[in-house]
């Protein structure tokens, strides 16, 4: 059976709203200090250049949010990096959807590495014994070469993100 529209819930925790937000603050913050900028959602345009589905009911172009938002080169105003969060307990699988930004890097695409895609896993589904879809999401992270910190203090987010925009600063 179909989820009629309006019919489901929304599927985040109290702890996925703290770990988002604890994200997107280290990121805003090194961002600024590194001199980026950030969007927090992207017109599909500026991903894949003509769309031809990523359209609203209304006829304009469907945005992509990111939770630690898209990362703007100060000196051409290009996309070049993304940045998101997923925490998980040990049972659902939703850490699955970070790769579709893989969909965005190869030849003549808007990013040219995987690296260029930042991921800072949370929760339970990413403890070795426990997860068993994170566990797997890590390990997919791993071979695809996705930048990304597994239950990070928040000292060790930051470092690892500012580690990240220095990356981004050589592209």
């Amino acid at each position: 059976m179909t989820m009629q529209r309006g019919q489901g819930h929304v599927a985040t925790t109290h702890q996925s709203i703290l770990s988002e937000g604890i994200h997107a603050d280290v990121v805003d913050r090194v961002a600024r200090e590194k001199g980026f900028h950030l969007a927090s959602a992207v017109e599909f345009d500026r991903l894949v250049g003509n769309p031809t589905y990523a359209f609203t009911k209304n006829g304009r172009l469907t945005k992509m949010k990111a939770d630690g938002g898209w990362v703007i080169c100060p000196r051409t105003e290009k996309l070049i990096g993304v940045s998101e969060n997923k925490d998980q307990d040990a049972s659902a699988n939703a850490c699955e959807r970070v790769f579709k930004y893989l969909a965005l890097v190869g030849p003549g695409k808007l990013f040219q590495s995987p690296r260029q895609i930042f991921v800072s896993f949370t929760g339970r589904a990413f403890v070795d014994g426990v997860g068993g879809q994170g566990l797997a999401t890590l390990e997919l992270a791993k071979y695809a070469g996705i930048t990304y910190t597994v239950n990070a203090l928040p000292e060790q987010l930051e470092a690892a993100v500012s580690d990240w925009f220095d990356f981004l600063a050589s592209i």
